[in-house]
């Protein structure tokens, strides 16, 4: 069989004009349009990837303004609690310290209150006691207990010291003037005597004009006096002392020395 090389050429021809034309026509759309459908779908794969991607970047954003906001609301509520206590010690304290100031203003309140009770009775009690020593004095006062007080106050005059006895007879070296000396009863010639004589060994008077008189205030006693001065030896004047010292408050002790402070 004999080849016919024309034909053959014009079908090798026709076919590599065929494949262009199929490429030209109908491969190259083909594929123009594959390779533009993939391109839509890798720039949507794309785009879907980058909202994932975005997605997560907000997810976790979220995440983070969540654990923020629980961190805030942790430490706000640490915070109020803190202040909380706080507020309820020092309102505490203060209510200690208000109950503390009250119970010891109340307990010097009372011991004042019975530190004045007691001073009461005790002037009442020293009034009265001295009431009844002086009555009991007077009752008992007899020639006899006169004389003793005079002797006493004779003894007193010898006793004086220089300076004493000298500012006294100062006082009396008026040769006018009246000396007066007082006791409760009325003295024996003797007993007015004696004081005299005295008062002259003593150096007090020097020829005064020496008045005897009897005086309820002197209690088992004698006062000596001028206008300007007053000597008295008088159980009296002890018995005032005496009301004086009880008419004193004694001092007050505090029945709570220390005062507990809570903490």
């Amino acid at each position: 069989m004999l080849i016919d090389w024309f034909t053959v050429v014009v079908q090798i021809i026709n076919f590599l004009i065929l494949l262009f034309l199929l490429h030209r026509f109908l491969y190259r759309p083909i594929l123009k349009t594959i390779d533009k459908r993939q391109a839509q779908m890798e720039a949507r794969w794309r785009s879907a990837q980058d909202e994932k991607d975005k997605a997560e970047v907000e997810a976790q954003a979220h995440r983070q303004a969540q654990q923020e906001l629980q961190e805030q609301r942790e430490q706000i509520l640490a915070a109020a609690q803190a202040e909380a206590q706080e507020a309820r010690r020092t309102q505490l304290q203060a209510v200690r310290q208000d109950i503390q100031q009250k119970r010891q203003e109340w307990q010097r309140a009372l011991a004042d209150e019975q530190q004045s009770l007691l001073a009461d009775l005790q002037q009442q009690f020293g009034h009265q006691v001295m009431s009844i020593v002086r009555q009991i004095l007077q009752d008992l006062a007899d020639t006899s207990l006169e004389q003793q007080a005079i002797r006493v106050f004779q003894q007193k005059l010898h006793d004086l010291d220089d300076e004493t006895r000298q500012a006294i007879a100062d006082t009396f070296a008026n040769p006018d003037q009246t000396i007066t000396i007082q006791t409760a009863l009325d003295l024996s010639e003797s007993s007015r005597e004696s004081l005299c004589q005295t008062l002259q060994e003593t150096h007090l008077v020097n020829g005064q004009v020496i008045q005897f008189d009897r005086s309820s205030d002197v209690l088992f006693g004698i006062r000596l006096q001028n206008d300007a001065y007053d000597l008295t030896w008088n159980a009296d004047d002890y018995l005032k002392d005496l009301e004086k010292a009880l008419s004193q408050p004694t001092p007050a002790t505090d029945p709570h020395p220390s005062a507990h402070h809570d903490p």
